[in-house]
């Protein structure tokens, strides 16, 4: 963290204030209650002044307050100055505390991550020293603010005064800042202080302000965490944070698409059994089997008729989202060295050769890919026109198209395993 001299500014002031300011506040209102390191800064103060012959600050809860809000505004409106995000200066804070002063200071930093470090980097700037021991002053209030998302994390604000009235430290309560959790994915969230409370994929907890709290991602068997967003943010499994405001996380889960194939390369019309290979179980599947087709059962089978070089992409699905994985050139099919078409022990160019040299009883064996033929099949026989075979005719492995048409003019054809489209 950044401790320059610059991110140490002193004021102070010297004014009366007309009475009105105190109208404003109701007897019942309850400030801001110091939290334990805005008490021990305090302490620590109070120790140099000892150390240097002056009596203790009071704590008043109104400055408290003045305080704590102003640091709250640098640290998650994210700068660094006595001037508010609304263009306030810190007697208009104090004023609106119902702090009724007549003389006033104010100390901030940013950068320190503890009080001793914060009170030491005060005690070495002139002009903060002289705020700290400041005489004139006799009570105080420190406010303390933390963002992970800030320039400087840490923010520090000590306001100091003496007032026309006694110094209240009663009637406070502490604020409580609620932070949400909702969890995207197969995983579970816990907080190092506290409880959440979920209803569903939402958790809940509340906090007491400046509450540090540890978040903790923990992926079921098979996922992953992918990452925190909202106040949260990156892809470490823990995120800490302090309860200076309130707060929303999102935790996101997710799991490894993946999927095998076999075989992965053979001879034209290669049929491929795939498998979803997901380290968790999705709820749906979409394959693209790279040749124009796809599909969406979890362990398809998919026939190739064509010569090529295909790439295979496995989109899977649960409530939460998809994740995509594409393998690229996966199944390599190359060209059957046999002609498309079987009968006996001979390998025919077309069905009509193989019909015309056919004799009463033969079966006709064709490869499972597109014929463009017309037949005409004139011969007083029995023939059996069967499709779907693979490159060597041993076994069925899809169907046959023939694109064309069938004229029979005589005898008998039985035809089993053939589209004509």
């Amino acid at each position: 963290m950044k401790t320059a001299a610059r991110n140490l500014l002193p004021c102070i002031l010297r004014l009366a204030v007309t009475a009105t300011v105190m109208a404003q506040w109701s007897p019942a209102h309850a400030w801001m209650c110091p939290t334990a390191v805005e008490e021990e800064v305090v302490a620590l103060i109070n120790q140099e002044r000892q150390n240097n012959g002056l009596p203790a600050l009071v704590l008043d809860v109104r400055l408290v307050e003045a305080a704590r809000l102003h640091s709250q505004d640098m640290a998650s409106n994210n700068f660094f100055s006595h001037t508010g995000s609304d263009g306030s200066d810190f007697t208009t804070r104090i004023d609106n505390s119902g702090y009724f002063w007549y003389t006033a200071a104010e100390n901030i930093a940013a950068g320190y991550s503890t009080a001793a470090a914060v009170v030491n980097g005060w005690m070495n700037s002139p002009g903060h020293r002289a705020n700290i021991l400041n005489s004139s002053m006799r009570d105080i209030g420190v406010g303390y603010a933390y963002d992970a998302l800030s320039t400087y994390g840490h923010y520090w604000t000590a306001d100091f005064g003496n007032s026309y009235d006694s110094p209240m430290n009663g009637s406070c309560n502490e604020p409580q800042y609620t932070l949400t959790v909702t969890k995207q994915g197969p995983g579970t969230v816990t907080v190092s202080t506290g409880t959440l409370t979920w209803n569903g994929t939402t958790g809940t907890a509340t906090y007491g302000a400046n509450t540090p709290v540890t978040l903790t991602a923990n992926a079921d068997a098979g996922a992953f965490f992918a990452g925190w967003s909202e106040d949260c943010v990156g892809n470490a499994s823990s995120c800490d944070m302090t309860m200076n405001d309130t707060k929303s996380v999102t935790a996101t889960f997710s799991f490894t698409a993946d999927f095998t194939a076999s075989p992965i390369s053979g001879y034209a019309p290669l049929l491929v059994s795939l498998t979803d290979a997901s380290s968790i179980l999705p709820s749906s599947w979409l394959w693209d089997f790279g040749d124009g087709t796809t599909y969406t059962a979890q362990n398809p089978s998919h026939l190739y008729k064509n010569v090529g070089s295909y790439n295979v992409k496995l989109t899977a699905s649960d409530e939460n989202g998809s994740v995509t994985v594409t393998k690229t050139n996966y199944i390599t099919v190359s060209p059957c060295p046999n002609a498309k078409v079987h009968m006996a022990s001979s390998y025919f160019a077309s069905i009509q050769t193989a019909y015309d040299q056919s004799f009463s009883g033969d079966v006709i064996e064709m490869q499972a890919v597109d014929f463009i033929e017309a037949l005409v099949l004139g011969q007083d026989k029995t023939v059996t026109l069967k499709g779907g075979y693979n490159c060597d005719c041993t076994c069925i492995v899809g169907y046959s198209t023939l694109d064309g048409s069938i004229t029979i003019e005589k005898g008998t054809v039985i035809i089993d395993g053939v589209v004509v489209g």
